[in-house]
Formats: structure tokens, sequence, C-alpha cells
């Protein structure tokens, strides 16, 4: 949801999930324009991964963080990396809300078996 949007007006929006498949070659193309031809250009997540990731953690949800790998990582030096992390909301589990949404970042804390982070 975008910081000066209120949340009334989000929830208002149909569909606000979903990009249509030319608005997304219009971001992407966004994107390819202001990094170097070596960035990176996607990142793959398999269902299974993201089904264990929600199931694991009890989740009724998933925030995406976007991160950069140190310069003198061996692989994928400086390139942008994402990690999903669980989250869940307590207030409304059937109908989770990102403001209602905490992020499943400590075990202790929120009574989970374990942590799964998958970047």
């Amino acid at each position: 949801m975008p910081e000066n949007m209120p949340q009334q007006e989000w929830e208002k929006e149909p569909n606000r999930n979903i990009v249509p498949f030319a608005e997304l070659q219009k971001l992407t193309a966004n994107y390819r324009e202001t990094v170097c031809q070596t960035e990176t250009q996607h990142i793959w997540f398999s269902v299974e991964d993201i089904m264990t990731l929600i199931k694991d953690n009890k989740a009724n949800g998933i925030k995406i963080y976007l991160g950069r790998y140190d310069n003198d990582h061996p692989y994928y030096a400086g390139h942008l990396t994402v990690a999903l992390v669980a989250t869940r909301d307590e207030m409304t589990p059937d109908k989770p809300t990102q403001r209602h949404s905490v992020d499943m970042l400590d075990p202790a804390k929120h009574k989970c078996d374990s942590l799964k982070v998958r970047h």
C-alpha cells in the first residue's frame, strides 16, 4: 500500500494485487532503464517454498524485503535480492491486512517452532 494512501482507499481498490501484463511490461522496462545490464532482473521461488514458509510459520501473509548483497559476495556481488518474510495478522486473521500484520522474525516472541526466511 502506498504510504500516502489511506487504508480505506486501499481496501476499495479492485484487484489491488493484480498487475495487468501491459503494466508489468512498463514497470520492468522502467526498472531496466535505471540499472546496469548485470543487475538482478527477476527472482524465482517455487510454490513449495512459499507454501512451506507460510505453513512453518503459521502465517497468513508474506512481506517482501529488498536487499543487496555485499560487493565481495562470490556469486552475487552487489546484486539486488529479496527476502520473503512470513507475517501474521492476529487482529483480523480471516481477512489479513498489511496494517495489522506483524513480521514473524522472532520465533520466541511469536511462539512459532522455527523461523523460515526465503531468499
